[in-house]
């Protein structure tokens, strides 16, 4: 511990992390703030501390963490620490490394997948403690699942409270909702805590915790100056994230959808409530694919929630055999969520291309669904409506759900701007937008089309919206 120097901001992070009451701390906010070599610092320092622990140490994908997180471990901290290749061994078979003294590093890989889509391999884990690196990257689900396994190996011969530590920059998912906002709320600065429930210390039930330490490549004085000189040289929105630690990166000055909007508009529960007038209270908008180019997006909204997605794969051929090969997926979505032909005329598709042989094909087979015809003038009116209802409450955009593609929403409809030229709204054209994130705005777009279905027959409510 002697030879280990800790930046003001670490310290800060130490002491939090020490603090009983401190159950989830995010560390971070912008590259070279020292993040991993913290991490590795707490699992090094816990493991040496108290035998026979068990410490989960995760990332998104495992050959990333053995990459960089454990490298760190291995290459910077254990020399730091005097720790020696004697005193612990690595079983690659089983992913983990142990020390002479018993405790053991559980490595983790949290990548979403098909075949368990809720994270169940995680359930039958028993951690002490467990730790996130980038976690920006990750599902918020496989660290809520994560975050349920600590506290279940040896704390309480130890008195130890089960702490999940997160550490990441700045990103635009579930972290921002969650940590960024509340600390934005409450003033900022280098330290921020706010109560997320409670926990037994010594026998007495007092308040938890959620804590956001502040840590950038400013606030790291051990840190190379000719790194900080390569951050300054990055494109703009990676220069505001990653040498700012801004986390409204992707903002323009004439953005249409600010992240504060979006944060705002963000939801990790659905609204599970029968509407009053007992009504059918669901829409779709879909996005068509253009000739097989890009691909078609549906997006459901269920009371005022855009709540599940689908992407569709375009087959090749005809405009025809295309627009039929969608219909009759596009059908299938649809009746798994409820609808019927009876209720077509919630359903509205983009009518352009593909879209007017997609809509021949869905009326053929008695689904009569609405059509909406992408000129300029609609599409500003659509997104700049969307605006509207997200920023008044009218709209939200649900989090957290395998069901729902939020991230890639959110990133479209960020990348939004709009000009008042002519005297109107007008949002930046599609060709902008292409060049812009890579890629058609097939996400945003179906949003879009689906505020649009779910507006048609829902009667605007009388009130002022309040514009960012």
């Amino acid at each position: 511990m002697a030879d280990v120097v800790f930046s003001d901001a670490q310290l800060l992070a130490y002491n939090e992390f020490l603090n009983p009451q401190s159950t989830r701390i995010l560390y971070g906010g912008g590259a070279g703030g020292g993040k991993s070599f913290f991490i590795c610092l707490i699992v090094a320092l816990m493991s040496r501390k108290y035998a026979g622990i068990r410490i989960g140490l995760a990332r998104k994908e495992l050959m990333s963490l053995r990459q960089t997180t454990l490298s760190t471990l291995l290459s910077k901290v254990h020399p730091a620490l005097g720790i020696t290749q004697d005193d612990y061994v690595i079983n690659g078979r089983e992913n983990f490394l142990e020390y002479r003294n018993g405790s053991r590093v559980q490595f983790l890989d949290l990548t979403a997948k098909p075949s368990d889509p809720d994270f169940e391999s995680l359930g039958s884990l028993e951690l002490t403690i467990a730790l996130v690196d980038e976690a920006g990257e990750t599902d918020k689900r496989a660290v809520d699942v994560l975050s349920s396994r600590v506290g279940r190996w040896m704390n309480r011969e130890f008195g130890l409270v089960g702490t999940t530590l997160l550490a990441c920059n700045p990103s635009t998912n579930w972290l921002r909702q969650e940590f960024y906002d509340p600390y934005e709320e409450r003033g900022m600065g280098p330290v921020q805590k706010w109560e997320n429930g409670e926990v037994w210390v010594d026998g007495t039930k007092v308040p938890a915790y959620d804590v956001y330490i502040r840590a950038t490549v400013t606030s790291n004085p051990f840190i190379d100056p000719n790194y900080i000189e390569n951050l300054k040289k990055l494109p703009p929105q990676e220069r505001k994230r990653l040498l700012d630690g801004d986390w409204n990166y992707l903002d323009d000055d004439d953005s249409l959808f600010p992240m504060k909007l979006l944060d705002k508009a963000t939801t990790l529960h659905p609204d599970t409530d029968e509407p009053e007038d007992a009504k059918f209270n669901k829409a779709i908008g879909v996005d068509l694919s253009d000739s097989g180019k890009d691909a078609t997006v549906a997006v459901l909204v269920e009371n005022g929630v855009a709540t599940k997605s689908v992407e569709i794969k375009s087959p090749k051929g005809s405009d025809q055999a295309i627009g039929h090969a969608i219909a009759e997926k596009l059908i299938d979505f649809a009746l798994k969520n409820g609808f019927t032909p009876a209720v077509a005329k919630y359903i509205t598709i983009e009518g352009n291309g593909v879209g007017a042989s997609a809509r021949d094909a869905l009326r053929s087979k008695g689904w009569k669904v609405n059509v909406y015809i992408a000129t300029q003038q609609t599409r500003s009116d659509g997104f700049y409506n969307l605006m509207l209802d997200l920023d008044s409450g009218r709209m939200r955009l649900l989090d957290g759900s395998k069901d729902f593609n939020v991230s890639e929403v959110k990133k479209e409809l960020i990348a939004h701007t709009y000009d008042l030229d002519t005297g109107k709204t007008r949002v930046v054209k599609k060709s902008v937008l292409r060049k812009k994130i890579g890629r058609s705005p097939d996400w945003a777009d179906a949003m879009m089309i689906a505020n649009m279905a779910y507006n048609a027959f829902k009667p605007k409510p009388v009130g002022a919206y309040i514009r960012w």
